[in-house]
């Protein structure tokens, strides 16, 4: 422990010998992504469309892509150079880490310098080696530095959250989870050795940091640890130091002060803003020290040895840079002023109970329905299949075997098989129901549905006919809305009966959306972005956003007012929305605000 903490505190003292070379550093990191990087890769990107005749990718033409050569070594190519400019991120912070542990004066060209010497390695297989690392186990298991380029990488929260409904599947992901944490441990020195050694390769860089790192897991993981608790108490300190004058003000003297306010929330930004550009260069100081395996220098000793730019100090003495910085500032609060005003308005967002309260209820049940309908949802969203017999039942999967226990897909059995089958999963047992009980229990309860077709290629070839039939005889034909992810079987429904509200589900959506006659797409929410929102109401679509369970989610969509939120977390979610309906001080649209930083 004595160990740990003498590396946390001599990185925190180095990095706050001049903070300022830090944030200049971040700063020079940021600019260069923008200017130079997203443009590169963006138009390789789009290229690789171009050449595919696409304009977007989702699950239904992503085969599209891949039939095309051209494209595909275009995409190579992005990965390639997303992997290269990762690589300068990362190595810039190591190289500025480990140039200050061995008291060296530098430039920021200097580092940059080195680094363009080692570019040269990226000419080899290994460089794949660095692509999966990047861009697969360190998004997915972070631990110590990652890169602004993959910090939103993840796994898809609807496959989570498919795999967490059984026992074996929680065991299996909490064993890959702890399997790639391991990984990225055993491979986290490997940028380090890479830039910092003349003539290492990536493929010694990665071998080095495995044997190294075999000696040292418990120190990485408390000094890690250790950093990153102390950076979020503080954080927490300040930005508590910063809001509190304006809590008190509102909740004692009772006044409404949106210019203070404005001030407020810019000094948190900017709190957030140097805080973040010091986290990843601290990180990488202790990193270093550890792989190095050396004494750190006498706090006493350690001194400033970055060089900076001659531009940089002209304009530290200049007045311009101190205009500039005030008129910002300035115009920061200005505009900080103006988005308070609008933070609070009434989102019309439609809350989805995702195969009804499946967290109160077992998916998929009329009792799961009714705990939705309890719940004050606004729609229900199940699944149907059409059965052995053309009729059609209420049930997810393809097999009976992960809720009933038993053999069986569901297109080799009749309705009658079906229905009544006892299914359980966690706590809670219930039955399969038919999918024309479901409409009448629906039909009293005056839930609307949100219905969703499964196809498994053994339905008739009248099944859309057969299912439009069902709801016309249960007269509400016009009042639900059908979705699915097969783009032809919502065509057929329309070309059946052109007045049913359909919506085509994207399980993946990059780029432009696709040109589809349904008014509603579902988007899963990894890939919903504030652009595809625009081009759906530019198309005069609506957006459906499955499954958001997670409350910073829940109002992140609830501000965008997307016009529905498929969720098992009924509850929380209309708890969320409502919380827009009320009035609102300016120290909790603060609060809304500081959730996006």
């Amino acid at each position: 422990m004595g160990k740990t903490i003498e590396i946390v505190r001599a990185s925190i003292r180095r990095i706050m010998i001049d903070p300022r070379d830090y944030i200049i550093g971040f700063m020079i990191l940021q600019i260069l992504q923008w200017l130079v990087a997203i443009p590169i890769l963006s138009f390789l990107f789009h290229r690789a469309l171009s050449t595919a005749g696409m304009q977007g990718i989702t699950d239904g033409n992503i085969g599209q892509l891949l039939h095309s050569p051209l494209a595909i070594i275009l995409l190579v190519v992005l990965v390639l150079l997303l992997t290269v400019f990762i690589y300068y991120e990362l190595g810039f912070y190591f190289l500025l880490a480990d140039f200050q542990r061995k008291q060296q004066t530098f430039t920021y060209r200097t580092i940059f310098k080195q680094l363009n010497k080692k570019s040269k390695y990226f000419l080899s297989v290994h460089t794949l080696l660095f692509s999966l690392y990047f861009m697969l186990i360190v998004p997915v298991a972070t631990v110590g530095v990652n890169s602004s380029f993959t910090e939103q990488l993840k796994v898809p929260d609807f496959i989570v959250d498919e795999v967490m409904t059984t026992t074996s599947g929680q065991i299996l992901w909490l064993g890959l989870m702890v399997l790639l944490f391991y990984i990225n441990l055993r491979l986290i020195f490997s940028i380090m050795f890479f830039v910092t050694g003349k003539d290492t390769t990536i493929l010694q860089a990665m071998k080095k940091s495995w044997q190294l790192s075999r000696q040292n897991m418990l120190l990485l993981i408390t000094v890690l640890g250790g950093i990153i608790l102390s950076f979020t108490i503080v954080m927490t300190v300040l930005t508590t130091l910063i809001l509190t004058p304006l809590l008190i003000v509102e909740s004692t003297i009772k006044l409404s002060m949106p210019i203070f306010a404005g001030l407020t929330l810019t000094l948190i930004q900017i709190l957030f803003f140097c805080g973040g550009a010091i986290l990843q260069p601290l990180l990488a100081e202790a990193l270093t020290s550890i792989g190095h395996n050396l004494e750190q220098p006498s706090l006493k000793k350690v001194e400033r040895h970055l060089v900076r730019p001659k531009i940089l100090g002209w304009l530290a003495e200049h007045k311009l840079l101190q205009a500039l910085v005030i008129i910002g500032f300035i115009a920061l609060c200005v505009s900080n002023y103006f988005t308070l005003q609008k933070t609070v308005y009434q989102p019309t967002t439609q809350i989805v109970a995702h195969r009804g309260y499946a967290n109160k209820a077992l998916e998929n049940t009329i009792t799961s329905m009714e705990k939705a309908a309890e719940a004050g949802a606004d729609f229900v969203e199940m699944d149907i299949q059409q059965t052995k017999d053309g009729k059609f039942v209420v049930y997810h999967d393809a097999t009976l075997s992960r809720l009933a226990n038993r053999s069986g897909h569901i297109y080799n059995m009749n309705l009658d098989e079906l229905v009544g089958i006892p299914i359980k999963n966690n706590q809670f047992t219930d039955e399969i129901p038919s999918f024309e009980a479901y409409l009448d229990r629906a039909k009293e309860l005056k839930m609307k549905l949100l219905v969703e077709i499964k196809t498994h290629g053994h339905e008739t070839k009248d099944m859309e006919e057969r299912l439009v039939d069902l709801l016309r005889a249960k007269g509400v034909a016009n009042d639900y809305i059908i979705h699915s992810l097969d783009r032809s079987s919502l065509e057929r429904v329309l070309a059946y009966d052109p007045t049913i509200t359909t919506s085509y589900i994207l399980a993946m959506s990059i780029g432009r959306l696709p040109d589809v006659p349904m008014p509603y797409l579902g988007i899963e929410e990894f890939w919903m972005t504030s652009d595809l929102l625009k081009q759906a109401e530019e198309q005069g679509k609506g957006i459906m956003v499955w499954t958001v369970n997670k409350e910073n989610l829940l109002h992140k969509y609830v501000r965008m007012n997307t016009f529905s939120l498929i969720t098992n977390n009924v509850d929380k979610a209309i708890e969320v929305r409502n919380s827009y309906d009320k009035q609102k001080t300016l120290y909790e649209r603060i609060q809304i605000i500081m959730e996006r930083l």
